[in-house]
């Protein structure tokens, strides 16, 4: 990929409709690859480290994490 096509795709993703549409697929994705409802998935980012977990309520430890992606390298 170029320049060129690089910008091209952050102007395509800066369109609310198009932003919208990537979360829901990554969120749809992260569901399957962990096997649990697009509902009780919860993400996050803090100190460069993106979490992704399942919400259980009522349960001791409410977010179980499931991965922890490192986004020192992106």
């Amino acid at each position: 990929m170029d320049e060129r096509d690089h910008k091209a795709m952050n102007e395509e993703l800066n369109h609310p409709s198009c932003l919208g549409a990537v979360i829901s697929r990554l969120f749809s994705e992260l569901a399957k690859k962990h096997n649990v409802k697009v509902d009780d998935l919860n993400l996050h980012i803090s100190c460069k480290t993106l979490y992704i977990q399942k919400y259980t309520p009522n349960s001791k430890n409410e977010y179980e994490c499931l991965e922890m992606v490192d986004l020192n390298g992106l």
